[in-house]
């Protein structure tokens, strides 16, 4: 996402129109691109439309960013182009009210994740920023907005855990050097089974072919020997994050794909469709043994912590 500081753009960009009586063209253009773009975020369109603004193309959600960052242009050229402060006492009722408002509706979507001592810090920031932008034009406030502006960017930046350098962490794991001496030997197709993202794309770094990774485009030949009659094309017709689950039989199934997230589904499956796949080795932490039968047979390889590694057969 992109900090904004929502939706305090959108307010003095209408303020600034309204009482300064200025018409200005770049803002009007900003507040209509604006407004097209929110109303596919939040309400979507009807198909043609979407199709021809080729916002079907778009998720939502990755929409959301552009309207942040319009949000941030709004923000500007209102300040530039007004003139007059808005009075002390209108700036801090509105800034106090919005900021209460925003992070309440915050610790709504993000519950896990606003605490009360940040809730408390974002209320006070908040409070702060929204009021020297109402008072931006007067005596020492476009100073004082630009220190705490900085120091917020600081926060933000500065107190991330730094990243890990190297890719030791990967290669010196005893799963991914099995990985890597079983592919070495015999190579074929690798599924991690029940383990979501990012465990699959894990995988990849060893060097593996590895089914259910991070998929940029589908594989629909591959999909289509599972969905003969193309019923969920619509699921796995994306960039997906792809869990896998084996089951003994169809009638373990309900459905044979299910939609998780906008960029996740999971797949269930039968040791007949892992033949169709042509998939030989799978990673996971359930028992496959239980479910070997005449036809097929799993046979496990190698099991560290809880982990393991099969060696799927076709019994002849």
């Amino acid at each position: 996402m992109v900090f904004g500081l929502f939706p305090i753009g959108i307010i003095i960009s209408f303020t600034t129109m309204i009482k300064e009586k200025k018409k200005d063209l770049p803002l009007i253009l900003l507040l209509i691109v604006y407004l097209f773009l929110s109303i596919w975020c939040i309400l979507g369109f009807p198909k043609i439309i979407a199709k021809i603004t080729l916002l079907s193309r778009v998720q939502p959600k990755r929409a959301m960013l552009g309207v942040g960052f319009i949000d941030i242009l709004l923000l500007i050229r209102s300040l530039a182009i007004r003139e007059k402060a808005n009075k002390k006492i209108y700036s801090i009722i509105v800034s106090v009210a919005l900021a209460i408002i925003m992070v309440l509706l915050c610790k709504v979507f993000n519950r896990a994740y606003i605490t009360i001592k940040m809730a408390v810090a974002m209320t006070i920031m908040c409070i702060y920023l929204f009021y020297f932008l109402f008072r931006y034009n007067s005596k020492y406030t476009k100073i004082l907005f630009i220190c705490g502006i900085t120091f917020v960017m600081l926060m933000c930046g500065g107190t991330v855990n730094p990243i890990r350098r190297g890719i030791n962490v990967v290669y010196d794991s005893e799963i991914i050097k099995k990985v890597q001496e079983i592919n070495e030997k015999d190579s074929g197709k690798w599924m991690v089974e029940e383990l979501g993202f990012p465990i699959a794309n894990y995988f990849m770094m060893a060097g593996v072919p590895i089914v259910n990774c991070t998929n940029t485009y589908p594989d629909m030949d591959r999909w289509k020997k599972i969905d003969i009659n193309e019923e969920y094309e619509d699921i796995y017709n994306r960039y997906a994050h792809i869990t896998m689950k084996l089951k003994s039989s169809d009638s373990e199934i309900e459905k044979k794909f299910n939609l998780l997230g906008s960029d996740q589904f999971e797949v269930y499956m039968t040791p007949n469709e892992l033949k169709e796949l042509d998939i030989k080795y799978i990673f996971t932490i359930n028992d496959l043994e239980k479910i070997n039968t005449k036809e097929f047979k799993f046979e496990k390889i190698y099991e560290l912590n809880g982990y393991k590694l099969y060696n799927f057969q076709v019994v002849k």
